[in-house]
């Protein structure tokens, strides 16, 4: 996908009920396997709408909102920086997307934060309210648990880079500000490249599954490398009636995690 120029820091996917499996904004670096940087260095990155793991896009809308905030909690608007762009999906079409780079100003974990446009969602019939994160290392382990302040986010427990298979991701669920027991999360990864289509395994065994626990917090194995997105779906009590269209409200938080190969120590 994406030339194996894919995104390390990707945002979000959230699904609604009927789950809507697998889609959901990826916002990390182009480079697949970049999770970090060095300061005043710039560093590519893509936002992409759509199914990661199968590489099913959709077109992208511009962002609400799209923040970089800095290891001492500075925040820098970035949506002056989206560039509109293409991306190949797998039945060989373009599809909209939007480039942007990020300088990185100081040592430290920068998070990306975005906040998308309210969307609706003709097969279920709901709107959609996405956001999304992932975390850029900057040569010092500082912020990386960073809240960003969304109306519904995660936040992670297990520091979010600097991962291996075997290892455990532990995230905690927030809806305005508080831990959401009980919470739906995906867990998916997002491909480097188009997979074969005829390879591809059952949706069991490409989007994983966890409830949070009455604490809030959920956590999942790590069983491969790359790019992951864990997704937190809420449905909400709300109604929106717009631009045609009446339904109920679906937030959905994504995070990205990067895994790394093994170093060889067992």
């Amino acid at each position: 996908m994406l030339r194996r120029t894919v995104f390390a820091l990707m945002l979000i996917i959230v699904v609604v009920t009927p789950v809507a499996m697998g889609h959901f904004h990826v916002l990390v670096p182009q480079e697949y396997e970049q999770w970090s940087a060095r300061r005043g260095r710039p560093v590519a990155c893509r936002l992409v709408w759509g199914h990661g793991y199968e590489h099913i896009w959709m077109d992208a809308t511009r962002p609400a909102e799209l923040t970089a905030i800095a290891p001492d909690g500075q925040r820098v608007d970035l949506l002056a920086n989206l560039k509109p762009t293409k991306v190949r999906a797998a039945d060989g079409k373009d599809y909209a997307a939007f480039e942007f780079a990020y300088t990185p100003a100081m040592r430290g974990d920068h998070t990306l934060a975005l906040k998308a446009a309210l969307l609706w969602d003709d097969k279920d019939e709901v709107f959609l309210q996405d956001y999304a994160k992932s975390v850029l290392h900057v040569q010092d382990k500082i912020n990386w648990d960073c809240r960003a302040g969304h109306a519904f986010e995660l936040v992670p427990l297990t520091r979010p880079y600097g991962l291996q298979r075997g290892h455990v991701m532990r995230m905690l669920v927030l809806h305005e500000g508080k831990p959401l027991a009980g919470c739906l999360v995906e867990f998916e990864k997002l491909q480097p490249t188009i997979p074969d289509a005829s390879k591809l395994p059952g949706e069991e065994f490409i989007t994983f599954e966890a409830r949070s626990d009455v604490n809030g917090i959920v956590a999942f194995g790590l069983h491969d490398e790359g790019w992951f997105a864990l997704t937190a779906i809420h449905e909400t009590d709300t109604k929106i009636d717009r631009d045609g269209h009446t339904g109920p409200l679906v937030e959905r938080a994504t995070f990205w995690i990067h895994v790394a190969p093994r170093t060889g120590i067992e």
